[in-house]
């Protein structure tokens, strides 16, 4: 009788820890799976963010070159506009000298 309590005993003891280590074993991979599928979604996503994040760059790129040259183009203008003034200031300028020395 108390052979077979020890035994029942031992033999529940070992179904109640192969139950658990099984479980244990379940609760691992399913931790496992779900740290997969969350890496790889991670792993998307940040592919996902560097295209973005490059595509807005180069738009960015396009768009300061664009208004360097606009404003390059404006300010260029306005140096010719200003060089044609001097030009005329300084051709008055001479023809003034040239009439003061000839009426001297």
């Amino acid at each position: 009788m108390e052979i077979d309590t020890r035994l029942s005993s031992d033999v529940d003891l070992k179904n109640l820890t192969n139950m658990m280590a099984t479980g244990l074993t379940n609760d691992i991979t399913m931790i496992k799976e779900t740290m997969e599928i969350q890496n790889k979604k991670f792993a998307e996503d940040l592919k996902q963010l560097s295209h973005d994040t490059a595509e807005k760059a180069n738009q960015l790129s396009r768009y300061t070159d664009v208004s360097c040259k606009k404003v390059q183009i404006l300010l260029t203008k306005k140096y010719d506009k200003l060089k044609g003034l001097f030009s005329k200031i300084a051709e008055q300028f001479k023809m003034h000298l040239v009439n003061y020395e000839k009426y001297r």
